[in-house]
């Protein structure tokens, strides 16, 4: 019984990994001047709707990243919302964001890689500090 369970961690470690290279590997990067573009020089751009359900459950792990990285956050076509930047779809666009929410690490001022969907903050945290390493 142990090595079965075993066996599907390992599995499920090794697909994950799999799909993160791919993810990595094929994902549209926007070729934007962040500072140029936002005047501002985050580690993680979030892009994320009121009216988008999982942005709502990703809200917490996304004030716990905040403590530790510099997080903009842009609320796309969403009521005023104070901690964010208000976009109308203009820099959704610009960064080819296709659905939400989506996060992009930016490391020396360049989008390096991009998630969509709920992460937790331990995943972002990991991913960031192993993207800087390359």
């Amino acid at each position: 019984m142990k090595k079965i369970i075993l066996n599907i961690i390992t599995t499920i470690l090794i697909v994950f990994i799999i799909s993160n290279i791919v993810n990595f590997i094929r994902a549209d990067k926007p070729n934007i001047d962040i500072k140029k573009e936002l005047n501002k020089n985050p580690q993680i751009i979030y892009f994320w709707g009121d009216w988008c359900p999982i942005c709502k459950l990703e809200s917490s792990q996304i004030k716990q990243i905040s403590k530790h990285l510099k997080v903009l956050k842009i609320a796309v076509n969403s009521k005023n919302q104070s901690d964010s930047i208000n976009d109308d779809g203009r820099l959704a666009s610009l960064f080819l964001v296709k659905a939400y929410p989506t996060i992009y690490y930016i490391v020396n001022g360049k989008v390096v890689y991009s998630d969509v969907g709920f992460t937790s903050s331990y995943s972002i945290r990991i991913k960031y500090l192993l993207l800087k390493l390359f």
